[in-house]
């Protein structure tokens, strides 16, 4: 009889601390939100968690690059339209003014034009991105082009632009090196293009115009390829850009199902968890009290 009593004591006892350890537990997560409290709840849980973590952190820096690059090429993109747009203009001023129809004073208000579209283009030419970096200046630090007392334009950035990583060893140049846009090797030199072209207008010279148009039109023709060559870039950047989102709505997704509890669940589960917990007492109390009295009687 005794050990009959010792051993229903024994269970009784264990069931009731199994219980309300489970009640605490599920307490603590309807609290925290977390079901994966520690590593021992679920070890390769906690593992996986664990790494997906590390996997989140590490795209951060790729995500913040990404949104760099994206900055980037959007303002190379608007930068380079400008620069189209008054060139554009400048065709037309060029056309207009080779007819040799126009007035002394009709020529002197062109090549005025001209020149503030020379001198538009060359601070579009040093713009500054985000960071305040040249964005036509490669690796410098200083304007991209610099202006002689005598007018005369010169590049003095530092070649090309440097990369941006993009995650899993890639990377993507986010701006155009601003020499090969604005005076290419065996191309046009633009900044010396529109001065001469001004100067030609100002004396009357209607064939010196008319010869530099053919300049023009190559310029206009070499920055729409500039254009179209960040256009591509800009959209494989989008694409990259959507991949990384979907990666980590994957990871989160991941996460939560390892770690993040069911409170509706949870709540349920707490409830007859309690409800065993004190029929259980309940049931101890009352054997406790049979057993004490059949011992007494």
């Amino acid at each position: 009889m005794s050990i009959a009593t010792a051993s229903f004591y024994d269970r009784s006892t264990s069931l009731m601390l199994r219980m309300s350890s489970r009640a605490e537990t599920l307490q603590t997560q309807i609290a925290t939100g977390k079901k994966l409290l520690t590593a021992a709840d679920n070890p390769g849980g906690y593992q996986r968690l664990g790494m997906l973590k590390r996997e989140s952190v590490a795209a951060e820096t790729t995500t913040a690059n990404l949104a760099l690059a994206q900055g980037l090429l959007a303002q190379s993109d608007s930068l380079l339209g400008s620069v189209d747009d008054r060139l554009q203009r400048v065709s037309e001023l060029t056309v207009r003014a080779r007819s040799g129809i126009l007035s002394q004073g009709d020529r002197e208000a062109v090549a005025t034009e001209l020149d503030t579209i020379r001198d538009e283009l060359l601070s579009l030419a040093n713009s500054r991105d985000s960071r305040g970096a040249p964005i036509f200046g490669g690796s410098s630090t200083g304007d991209a082009f610099t202006q002689a007392a005598d007018g005369t334009v010169s590049y003095t950035g530092d070649g090309a632009p440097v990369p941006i990583p993009i995650g899993e060893g890639r990377s993507v140049i986010a701006s155009e090196n601003g020499e090969h846009i604005f005076m290419p090797a065996g191309g046009t030199d633009i900044f010396a293009t529109l001065a001469a072209v001004s100067a030609s207008i100002r004396s009357g010279d209607a064939a010196a115009t008319a010869g530099h148009n053919d300049d023009i039109l190559a310029a206009l023709d070499h920055v729409a390829a500039a254009r179209a060559s960040v256009g591509a870039r800009e959209m494989r950047v989008e694409l990259e850009t959507q991949r990384r989102k979907t990666e980590e709505t994957d990871r989160e997704i991941a996460m939560s199902s390892i770690e993040d509890v069911d409170v509706t669940k949870a709540v349920t589960e707490l409830q007859k968890t309690l409800t065993i917990l004190q029929a259980t007492q309940s049931s101890f109390t009352r054997l406790s009290q049979l057993t004490l009295f059949d011992q007494l009687r």
